[in-house]
């Protein structure tokens, strides 16, 4: 059976008569054939099986220069083609006159009465009268001309709604389009409700699409011990990188670890090669909370490194956020040990960042004449500001 190939590609609208006359294309592939019409800047293409079609006789390969005259006939209006192939090429002009009685009928079904253009693209895409009944029946919502085009553009087959209604979904003409964009199949919904999502709605699928919730996913997810996770948090999973892998990972290194904790991590970048760079820094089994902070704070293995060049050794994981939060890092330590303040405690360091008391401030009051400065004599100044002192 030979099939002819028909993408639908519609450019800017054109005023046309009541019957279109255009070129059309075709190139055979094996057992199908690519058949493309062109009215001025409109152009479709699309697949179609041979029995559609009045007038063309086998050996269409075989064929060298030869005229051809051939018909299809739609509910929504007839084409007629003439022209030449040759050598599995062919090429001509076409009419197509729209279906009065079509649109007819669909105006009476509630429908707008379609223009050229649309009649055109319903017959193209073979949309019945049978056919719109049929999603009337279903009580299919959501359904306008545009919607009924676009079913014709995506293949929304009759065939195709009834297995979503055998599925049990309620589903409208939007969506039912969103479905074929997506790839949101019979066999995919099936999947879905044998991994236990029973109740899965329309839009819930159309989402597990858009971002890789697949059968092979989910399953890998129940295998890593999460048989109860949400649809809601499968998405999350995608969006952020939660695979199979990253879990088997954090579970080595941390051990048993939430689908909440998980996203959160993927969110601030906590992964195996930071939590094993903390552990070379003498940080390990350090709390999942703790290692979040870290990130969002920016403690990382060069700061620790710099603060123990400068003198600090050991510090509580709690501090080191505290420094970052604050800004006490290396810089600042050694600008202040250059100015004699050496060996500070952790909490003085955080007062002098809190304070503004830092390496310029220490060399502006040694200018003023102020001597003997001491961690709580450079608090004062900056809390209570510098005082000439007059001599009687």
């Amino acid at each position: 059976m030979r099939i002819f190939l028909l993408t639908l590609l519609i450019g800017a609208p054109a005023a046309w008569a009541q019957t279109l006359e255009g070129e059309w294309e075709g190139r055979l592939r094996q057992d199908s054939i690519r058949l493309e019409l062109e009215i001025d800047d409109n152009r479709w293409s699309r697949s179609f099986k041979d029995g559609e079609f009045g007038g063309l006789t086998d050996g269409l390969s075989k064929m060298r220069d030869t005229e051809v005259d051939f018909t299809m006939e739609r509910e929504a209006g007839s084409f007629t083609f003439t022209g030449i192939f040759d050598r599995g090429r062919g090429w001509g002009s076409f009419r197509f006159e729209p279906s009065d009685l079509f649109a007819d009928e669909l105006e009476s079904l509630g429908y707008s009465r379609p223009d050229n253009d649309q009649a055109m693209a319903l017959a193209m895409s073979n949309i019945t009268i049978a056919f719109v009944e049929e999603l009337a029946d279903n009580e299919i919502d959501n359904m306008d001309l545009d919607t009924l085009v676009a079913f014709g553009v995506h293949r929304v087959t009759p065939e195709f709604v009834r297995d979503m209604m055998d599925l049990g979904l309620t589903v409208d003409g939007e969506e039912l389009v969103s479905f074929r964009i997506h790839g949101v199949s019979p066999k995919f919904v099936r999947d879905m409700h044998d991994l236990g999502f029973k109740e899965i709605g329309p839009k819930r699928l159309i989402e597990f699409r858009i971002h890789g919730v697949s059968a092979r996913f989910v399953e890998a997810m129940h295998e890593a011990g999460f048989n109860e996770i949400s649809m809601g948090r499968l998405v999350e999973f995608r969006i952020h990188g939660v695979n199979a892998e990253y879990v088997a990972e954090m579970k080595r290194l941390v051990g048993d670890i939430s689908v909440e904790r998980l996203v959160e991590f993927r969110i601030h970048g906590v992964n195996p090669k930071f939590i094993e760079s903390m552990h070379e820094q003498g940080y390990k089994d350090l709390p999942v909370k703790r290692l979040v902070d870290f990130r969002i704070h920016g403690v990382n293995p060069k700061f620790i490194a710099d603060l123990r060049e400068a003198g600090l050794e050991d510090l509580k994981p709690s501090r080191l956020v505290e420094f970052r939060i604050h800004g006490v890092n290396g810089r600042f330590i050694a600008d202040l040990a250059e100015e004699g303040m050496e060996n500070l405690t952790p909490d003085q360091l955080v007062s002098f960042r809190i304070h503004g008391v830092n390496g310029s401030f220490i060399r502006k009051m040694k200018k003023k004449g102020e001597t003997n400065l001491t961690p709580e004599r450079l608090l004062e100044l900056r809390i209570h500001g510098h005082r000439h002192r007059h001599h009687d």
